[in-house]
């Protein structure tokens, strides 16, 4: 009874632990994506090192279309801007991130599909957070 008790508290810890790491190969282009919106949209690019942490997101006062603009650089969205969450999977290499945030990603785009403003795209943002 114990061990299993522990395992489920490990498991429940490294559940919440999942950090999103980009790959080698896509972090340099988040990195000039989101400087050029960060200018793009006036914001303080020292946001940009919170952006995907649950617990550190900037509010939206803060960012405001950041996540809008991050999302239609990095072709997103389709022309009826519908978030595209294959699309965003193509950063990342670690196949526990990817099912994580696929799953978090199907939570979310149930509730904020149509990226039609600024803040629906915030609140997709956040809400994948939320859910990791």
């Amino acid at each position: 009874m114990k061990t299993t008790l522990a395992i489920i508290v490990i498991l429940a810890a490294v559940t919440q632990a999942i950090e999103i790491k980009y790959s080698a190969k896509s972090i340099d282009k988040y990195v000039a994506g989101g400087k050029e919106c960060a200018k793009e949209e006036g914001v303080d690019p020292i946001y940009l090192t919170k952006l995907n942490d649950k617990n550190q997101l900037p509010n939206y006062n803060e960012i405001g279309c950041l996540s809008l603009c991050m999302m239609k650089k990095f072709n997103l969205m389709d022309s009826e801007l519908h978030f595209i969450s294959e699309e965003f999977l193509q950063f990342f290499d670690n196949p526990v991130v990817k099912e994580t945030l696929s799953s978090s990603m199907d939570k979310c785009t149930l509730m904020y599909d149509t990226m039609k403003s600024c803040q629906i795209a915030y609140d997709l943002h956040k809400c994948i957070l939320v859910n990791l």
